[in-house]
């Protein structure tokens, strides 16, 4: 029962461990739709120090001029949402040639961007054009839509030039633009999204959570973090900056969970098998010990020796299988409660469970047969004599 017990354990671990290696594998794989390569993400935090929309966009336009002048910069931008989050909840009452349903909720994400984000993210255009400096406050209201939008409420026409209506903005929006789908998070979902330009909403320059300036290093550059801590200080030494960081390392992050739980459940699964292993040896070897007698007058009667090593590890070997499948249902219930974090694949992925049943089939099947294999070996008559 405790070898039962061990080998249980064991197998909700090694699946664990690999539901968390595959997701991480399926996670650093995945096409996020941008290039974050190169790429530095500064959170300032002006509503902290009660700047009004004004002062904030005047530091944001002031850090992206000095930073793009920047010999080591190739291009800087900024939002209001780091790239990868959900954003900001968008409704739309209206969308120019759709035609919703009885009860069908318009809603999707959006962030709001100043001009050269898509640049800087390399974020490809598919059609229209990117925003510039006109698309500024008291300008008509713009917005450029992801392909997943596109494709999701003007199936087969083109976006360009149409409009969408919203509570939140007083005037029709038109479409200028259609991007490449950037997921949402790591699970490779391509959502509908919308931006909007950072000018021409300055109410959202004041909310009290970080925004973010972004700018790509030239190649071989190296000190582009350094240089944006230096203009951010020098423009203004109260304006809180929370983090400067690659963005490498913050989608890096994300992965977090996976990268913990992976090392985490190998760890502790590498232990049990050992464990498992120590128990499977000592009990067929126990049982070898209790039942040498029998050992030699199998033999003595002509019994083969596989025969006979299989005879003696039959009852270890019940006792694992059954405790492995009590494990796999341990498992698979265990992959359900952390589906949340598993990219990629299901809580019954069938590749994590048939790596746990082979690692442990051939640890302890080699744990119990080769104990009673060198018994089986002996000479029955020195069994017998010593009997």
């Amino acid at each position: 029962m405790l070898l039962a017990a061990q080998v249980a354990i064991t197998a909700v671990l090694l699946v664990g461990a690999g539901l968390f290696i595959r997701s991480l594998q399926h996670g650093l794989a995945l096409d996020l739709g941008l290039s974050s390569e190169s790429v530095v993400m500064a959170e300032i935090v002006p509503a902290l120090q009660g700047y009004a929309p004004a002062r904030t966009q005047a530091i944001v336009d002031q850090a992206r001029a000095r930073l793009d002048g920047l010999p080591d910069v190739a291009a800087v931008t900024a939002a209001r949402q780091p790239p990868l989050t959900g954003g900001n909840g968008f409704r739309a009452q209206e969308i120019e040639g759709y035609q919703p349903g009885p009860d069908e909720e318009i809603r999707f994400e959006s962030n709001f961007i100043a001009a050269g984000y898509f640049d800087v993210l390399r974020i490809d255009m598919r059609a229209g054009r990117d925003f510039t400096a006109a698309d500024r406050a008291g300008a008509p209201f713009v917005a450029i839509i992801s392909d997943a939008m596109a494709r999701r409420y003007w199936a087969g026409r083109s976006p360009v030039g149409t409009h969408i209506r919203s509570r939140s903005i007083p005037e029709p929006i038109r479409i200028v633009g259609v991007v490449e789908n950037v997921t949402v998070g790591l699970d490779g979902t391509a959502a509908p999204f919308v931006y909007l330009p950072l000018a021409q909403h300055p109410r959202f320059l004041n909310a009290p959570v970080p925004m973010v300036l972004l700018a790509r290093a030239r190649p071989g550059a190296t000190t582009v973090a350094a240089a944006v801590r230096r203009v951010l200080r020098e423009i203004d030494p109260a304006l809180p900056v929370t983090a400067v960081t690659p963005l490498d390392d913050r989608i890096a992050e994300l992965l977090m969970p996976q990268r913990l739980g992976s090392l985490l459940l190998s760890a502790l699964g590498g232990l049990t098998v050992v464990l498992v292993i120590i128990g499977a040896a000592g009990t067929v070897a126990y049982g070898v010990s209790r039942r040498r007698r029998e050992i030699g007058v199998r033999l003595a009667l002509g019994a083969q020796r596989a025969e006979v090593a299989a005879a003696m590890t039959r009852e270890s070997v019940v006792a694992m299988a059954g405790g492995a499948l009590a494990g796999f249902a341990g498992a698979a219930a265990l992959g359900r409660v952390s589906s949340a974090f598993l990219y990629g694949i299901g809580p019954t992925d069938a590749a994590s469970f048939a790596a746990a049943a082979a690692i442990l089939a051939l640890a302890t099947g080699a744990a119990s047969f080769l104990p009673a294999w060198r018994a089986a070996g002996i000479d029955p008559a020195e069994i017998l004599k010593a009997e």
